[in-house]
């Protein structure tokens, strides 16, 4: 509750209709990546924690968020960096079609299929050998599209 006060005294926090919002726009880029990245660290936030990112083109924070802990995250990040187009992340997504998390997998293989390179088209095409039939599926998805 303290906490609360002092960010909406100091102008971070805005309350309308009981819901509070935080107040960005005197922030800095840096200070606003940060923020993104501490929301990332409630499992309640890490939506708007990856949103912010992507509004922010924050593409090597993204990046790095693909060897987070949290399959989540890392699931989130990987959509977000095709969804940003971000070709120069295609080597690190490819590498991630080896991740323990199926969800993981499947949001890579979207991404790369988004980019569209020859690059992300031959990482796709090695999917046709994942144990999962998911996996798989998508991979068969991407490629016919």
């Amino acid at each position: 509750m303290k906490t609360t006060i002092l960010l909406i005294l100091a102008g971070l926090i805005t309350v309308a209709s009981g819901c509070a919002q935080l107040n960005t726009e005197n922030l800095s880029r840096d200070e606003q990546i940060n923020l993104a990245l501490a929301q990332l660290k409630r499992s309640d936030r890490q939506i708007e924690g990856i949103n912010a990112l992507v509004k922010l083109k924050a593409t090597p924070q993204l990046i790095e968020l693909l060897q987070d802990k949290c399959a989540r995250t890392r699931d989130y990040a990987a959509w977000a960096l095709g969804r940003l187009g971000v070709k120069e992340a295609i080597p690190n997504l490819a590498k991630m079609l080896n991740d323990e998390s199926i969800d993981v997998r499947l949001s890579v293989i979207q991404s790369l299929a988004r980019l569209g390179t020859e690059e992300s088209v031959l990482a796709i095409i090695k999917c046709l050998k994942d144990n999962n039939k998911y996996v798989r599926e998508r991979a068969i998805l991407a490629l016919s599209t």
